[in-house]
């Protein structure tokens, strides 16, 4: 049987031209368009990282550039362009072995400018030597390449002027702070489109350190508004605003001499609080019983010190500090000359000694000034002066006898003032710089001078302290006690007060002395039985230790004074740079640096 055949199915008349259906047209728009986005897309992709690796060039990163990455990321099909970056901080400086180890634990190097901080740091060496890799003077440098050139001169003055101990501590870190640089990697996709090059980071705490230590002087320095502006010794900080990443300061250099200070005072962490307006107290007379810092920059700083020196006894009660503080504020706003006695004594009298005994230091005295009241009753002749006179007319009371701690402090005061009177019985301060040659005659023979009585007044003040820490009286009530009697003198910083006319002639002050400053010296003395009696009861009360005669806490008391009268002729307040907020104290608020 046969099969039947299929059956024919008539064909299609189609016209001359012939169309796809819809539905294919369709089709071939949607791939064209898709085909067209992918080549968009890739052109892009390709177009950044072109853009990102041209920004990560030797040309603008110096050797930084050398760590730049290409990373393929194929589920993005894609390059992506990693760079390395440094985030500036400051650290303390160990003995050379374990320095290395630190580092290699840490992941921050030292920036000392020599050839290992030089290698780890990526840092250009100067351009004088042509040792760099790329020519450092290339005008699309990143200021911060510039900044780490800097900061390695600066680590190099720190090392220079205070040499490590010895080896043999190298174990523990020396009081020499020194800047330092993490290596962090970073992609090049967080740049905003605005800012195209790579940006270094530190932080608020960091930046005002380094500004000062420079000798930059704030003109603006306002961090959560994201503005800075400063500028001083050659060295400009300027700032501005980029989406999403906040401020970008800009740093310049417009003074290349080498002659310049990268370093305008003591590099250590106590010298550097001071920029922040706060005071470390001194452990080995406080001991224990401060453990914050001194809020001296401001007067609302000063209503938050004030309870820590005057918290116990009859100065707990809120009424007590409320009307202390109202006086002290009122002295503020009617003082001309913003000298307050007591407030400004709180330096010298709660600080530990910031300098070192080495010879190359005696140039590196200056200290940051926490505020720009004047320095306070202790650094002028006048009082020193009037201190000794009262103290001799006390020992020579027939009616007792003369303490030998008492009589220690006046042999000490007379020495200093027969044999170093040109750097001891002044209120003249060192300044940092001297602008004669190191040739010059007198020139030797006044710093000879200077390192000897340098070196004296120091040991004394090593004495003194050694002697408050082991006094039977507690130091914070020595110090809130005097603070409450010092305060109360503050009558005499009122214009139209009149001190006692013939006060100057009564202590051989000549007429270019300050009555003020003698009548606050010799109120302190007039006052000392009642702050004798209130340390005492304080320290029956509070403490339970009994017995204490009053010998005891007026030794300690001219202890104190002398100590204060050391610390003021052995360091140098840097005028006319205000402190900044104490709150940026180590803060951790970034900063990024473009």
């Amino acid at each position: 049987m046969t099969p039947k055949p299929f059956p024919k199915v008539p064909v299609q008349q189609f016209p001359n031209h012939r169309f796809p259906d819809p539905l294919t047209l369709q089709l071939f728009f949607v791939s064209m368009i898709s085909f067209c986005s992918t080549i968009i897309a890739a052109y892009q992709a390709w177009m950044t990282t072109a853009g990102g690796y041209r920004a990560c060039q030797p040309h603008i990163m110096g050797l930084w550039a050398k760590k730049t990455a290409l990373i393929p990321r194929l589920t993005q099909a894609r390059i992506e362009v990693v760079f390395c970056s440094p985030d500036i901080s400051y650290q303390p400086i160990y003995g050379p072995q374990k320095q290395e180890s630190v580092e290699k634990q840490t992941g921050k190097y030292a920036l000392i400018n020599t050839k290992r901080s030089l290698e780890n740091s990526m840092t250009f060496r100067d351009c004088a030597q042509n040792e760099c890799e790329t020519p450092q003077a290339s005008k699309d440098l990143v200021c911060w390449v510039s900044l780490l050139h800097e900061l390695h001169k600066q680590g190099e003055e720190v090392m220079r002027v205070l040499p490590p101990k010895s080896f043999a501590d190298r174990d523990t870190p020396y009081s020499s702070y020194v800047p330092a640089v993490e290596v962090s990697t970073k992609s090049y996709d967080a740049i905003p489109p605005q800012v195209g090059i790579p940006l270094a980071t530190t932080t608020i705490s960091a930046l005002a350190i380094m500004a000062r230590r420079f000798g930059i002087k704030w003109k603006i320095f306002e961090p959560y508004e994201g503005k800075f502006r400063g500028e001083g010794n050659g060295h400009i900080i300027t700032s501005s605003s980029a989406r999403l990443i906040g401020a970008i300061v800009e740093y310049y250099n417009i003074k290349q001499e080498s002659s310049a200070s990268r370093c305008f005072y003591i590099p250590t962490r106590k010298a550097d609080k001071l920029g922040f307006g706060l005071v470390e107290c001194d452990r080995k007379v406080f001991g224990n019983k401060m453990p914050v810092d001194l809020d001296v920059g401001s007067s609302d700083g000063l209503a938050k010190t004030m309870p820590l020196l005057m918290g116990r006894g009859a100065y707990r009660n809120k009424k007590g500090l409320v009307r202390i503080m109202k006086k002290l504020s009122r002295s503020m706003e009617l003082s001309e000359i913003g000298f307050i006695p007591g407030l400004n004594d709180l330096v010298p009298l709660c600080a530990p000694m910031m300098i070192t005994s080495s010879v190359l230091d005696l140039w590196m005295n200056s200290i940051p000034a926490p505020n720009q009241f004047k320095k306070g009753v202790t650094h002028s002749r006048e009082a020193l002066q009037v201190f000794e006179s009262r103290l001799q007319d006390h020992l020579n009371d027939q009616g007792r006898a003369p303490s030998q701690q008492g009589t220690l402090v006046l042999r000490a005061l007379k020495f200093l003032r027969e044999n170093h009177s040109a750097n001891w019985d002044t209120d003249e301060e060192t300044d940092l710089w001297d602008d004669r040659e190191g040739d010059d005659v007198s020139f030797r023979q006044d710093v000879r001078a200077r390192i000897e009585a340098n070196a004296l007044i120091r040991q004394y003040h090593m004495d003194m302290t050694d002697y408050l820490s082991h006094s039977e009286v507690d130091y914070r009530d020595l110090v809130g006690e005097h603070m409450v009697t010092a305060t109360a003198s503050v009558m005499y910083t009122i214009p139209g007060s009149t001190p006692r006319s013939d006060i100057l002639t009564e202590f051989g002050l000549d007429e270019f002395s300050d009555p003020a400053l003698a009548h606050s010296m010799s109120y302190y003395w007039d006052n000392l039985p009642e702050l004798v009696d209130r340390i005492i009861r304080r320290q029956e009360l509070w403490d339970h230790r009994y017995g204490i005669s009053r010998q005891t806490v007026e030794d300690a008391w001219f202890s104190m004074m002398f100590r204060a009268f050391c610390f003021q002729r052995t360091h140098h307040m840097i005028p006319d740079n205000p402190p900044v907020a104490s709150v940026h104290w180590e803060s951790r608020l970034p900063v990024h640096i473009g």
